[in-house]
């Protein structure tokens, strides 16, 4: 059985990954920063590394950099996993040593292709020769940090909404099935807003106008949400009401940010 370490700082992304990654046969590791990830690479020798690049303190690109020049870690296959889907940030990622790259929310069944080619090849040996360290953060890094920080939670929810659709689950009621597509539907319009729109290009009453998408596409996936909760309360129906729950602490986080307006300011 492979061995893949996942190095991620929320919690409802490991409990996610993990579940997927084990329904595929995988053994999966966990770690919330990049310390306890090296140290747990150190001790278990995983066949592969998910690597989130948008992690605390030591971010995913320096972690990168030790890990790939670690003798006893260097061999191992890193994938980054980000939500920076602009022009030149797989070529970061590959610059900083990872072997492979994937935008969040990820289709898994192209991540999963991803891991089985580096697994097999024995050629995955990092990129960490000739890099140079990240350039300084600029205005358009921090709209990509905007971008991750939001699509981190909204492919939470995208990913809650799949599991919940399985055909491991237990039946429900259509209205359930119901709730949980139009869920799915308003978050990946909201992902659709974050990555299609340059927001860096665009004026404050644009950025407003955008913030109102979101903050309407945000309050229906509480209030959907909400009744689902309610739903798997009366029904007695754990599963759901452990998931849909996860769902609602990610749709919070979503609607927080988007509420106290965390936009960067604009250059004038």
């Amino acid at each position: 059985m492979y061995k893949v370490l996942y190095i991620e700082d929320t919690e409802n992304n490991r409990i996610l990954i993990a579940r997927k990654l084990g329904q595929s046969g995988y053994k999966v590791l966990t770690a919330e920063n990049a310390e306890e990830g090296m140290a747990l690479a150190r001790a278990e020798q995983p066949h592969l590394i998910l690597m989130d690049m948008g992690l605390p303190q030591v971010d995913g690109w320096s972690a990168t950099r030790q890990f790939k020049a670690d003798s006893s870690l260097s061999h191992i296959p890193i994938i980054a996993l980000t939500a920076h889907a602009m022009h030149g940030e797989r070529e970061k990622a590959l610059a900083a040593g990872c072997d492979e790259y994937e935008t969040k929310p990820f289709q898994f069944a192209r991540l999963l292709s991803k891991m089985e080619m580096l697994m097999k090849s024995p050629d995955s040996t990092g990129r960490a020769d000739g890099v140079t360290e990240s350039p300084p953060a600029s205005q358009e890094d921090a709209w990509f940090q905007l971008r991750h920080d939001l699509c981190n939670p909204l492919g939470n929810i995208l990913g809650f909404c799949e599991i919940l659709g399985q055909p491991d689950q237990p039946a429900r009621d259509q209205d359930v099935k119901l709730g949980l597509r139009a869920i799915s539907e308003s978050a990946t319009q909201m992902v659709k807003t974050l990555k299609q729109t340059p927001l860096e290009q665009m004026s404050g009453d644009e950025i407003k106008n955008v913030q109102s998408q979101l903050k309407q596409q945000g309050a229906r996936i509480l209030e959907i949400n909400q009744t689902l909760i309610d739903k798997a309360a009366a029904t007695q129906d754990t599963r759901l009401h452990q998931d849909v729950t996860r769902i609602r602490e990610s749709a919070l986080r979503v609607a927080n940010m988007v509420d106290a307006m965390l936009f960067p300011k604009t250059a004038a």
